[in-house]
């Protein structure tokens, strides 16, 4: 949202939606508090999410950022399983061989969590279908945390897939620049275009990028597929 435009659309919408449901209005204080938590939102959808709320069984309640959330995302089991599906189709399509980067960082949790994207990718090769659906309630499970804790300062921000792997072991890190698969969008990236821990897009030069990552794989011997 944009907070100059929309602070008194906000206040306005939620002052309404208390005198709908003969609630109390919320303070200065709460509704500040609110419009930071629905901040990634616009305006408009959680127009659209307090029309629904009102119209629904829990219209008597005033809509809370849990409410508006869950009717524009889904709940939390719903969004798992969602991630789940889409982390499958992304092992059909790239395999181990691709570097790949997930859209949020809760997928990037669990995968790690797991062992990594080669590790995965190699386990569920050697599943029955049986087992790949009680290998995916560890899965959901751990996303849902991540959901809860992960941000792109405490998880991998991509994984190196067995191409990028095996230039590391033969050639210099340096002169190889890996292209990253977007899993969402399956457009390849470079390092320099992907979303650093601060939320912004480097304006560093791509070599600069290339070469702290190549001391990552240094230090960390091309032995393991998490480490960024």
């Amino acid at each position: 949202m944009d907070r100059s435009r929309d602070w008194r659309t906000f206040c306005t919408l939620m002052n309404a939606a208390a005198e709908v449901s003969a609630t109390h209005p919320k303070s200065d204080a709460a509704l500040g508090l609110m419009f930071a938590l629905l901040s990634k939102y616009s305006i408009q959808d959680i127009q659209r999410a307090v029309q629904i709320h009102l119209q629904s069984a829990d219209g008597k309640f005033c809509p809370t950022p849990a409410h508006i959330i869950n009717i524009l995302e889904g709940d939390p089991e719903d969004r798992a399983e969602v991630a789940w599906q889409e982390f499958r189709r992304a092992v059909e399509k790239f395999g181990p061989y691709e570097s790949v980067r997930f859209p949020k960082p809760a997928f990037h949790y669990a995968i790690k969590m797991l062992g990594g994207w080669l590790r995965i990718n190699k386990d569920l090769s050697d599943m029955t279908e049986k087992e790949i659906k009680f290998y995916g309630k560890d899965f959901k499970r751990l996303y849902a945390v991540g959901e809860q804790r992960a941000t792109w300062e405490n998880v991998p921000l991509y994984f190196p897939g067995e191409f990028e792997r095996h230039n590391c072991l033969i050639n210099s890190f340096e002169r190889f620049a890996p292209w990253i698969y977007m899993v969402d969008t399956g457009v390849q990236v470079s390092p320099s275009k992907l979303l650093l821990p601060a939320g912004k897009e480097t304006e560093s030069p791509e070599r600069d990028i290339v070469s702290a990552l190549a001391d990552k794989f240094r230090q960390n011997g091309c032995e393991t597929d998490d480490q960024f």
